[in-house]
């Protein structure tokens, strides 16, 4: 197989591992939720617009972050590009969140922006190190 395919590949891969994980996140939310409402707690109205944005960026953020995870793994042998891609990945994920929440990047000023880079990074390196600590099959 070529490269630009072998690329192509571990690049959707990466985006759909992290629509997966944002998946799973979602749902933990969704668990949370339902035992807080169970518990007698009272809901009112539905999801907002602005509800449903951050819902849409959170989920493309992860997307996002791992497909550029995924487009750069071949990329980045050893460990330590593997924390690069995860670190830029995190970075990709606080943005997109922030994004959504703020309703756009236009509105952070250069102070958020230095903390959401630094709190990606360190996301980022956190999710490196859990990752490559697992034992591969």
């Amino acid at each position: 197989m070529s490269k630009l395919t072998d690329h192509a590949r571990s690049a959707i891969e990466g985006a759909l591992l992290g629509l997966g994980f944002a998946a799973v996140a979602l749902l933990v939310g969704v668990i949370r939720a339902l035992v807080v409402i169970l518990g007698g707690a009272r809901v009112s109205g539905g999801l907002s617009s602005d509800d449903r944005r951050l819902l849409v960026f959170y989920v493309g953020g992860f997307t996002a972050a791992g497909f550029l995870i995924g487009a750069v793994w071949p990329l980045l042998p050893g460990k330590l590009g593997k924390y690069v891609a995860f670190a830029f990945g995190g970075i990709v994920m606080v943005f997109a969140i922030v994004a959504g929440d703020k309703g756009g990047l236009a509105a952070l000023d250069r102070t958020e922006a230095v903390v959401m880079t630094s709190l990606g990074i360190i996301f980022g390196l956190a999710a490196a190190y859990g990752y490559l600590r697992q034992p591969r099959l």
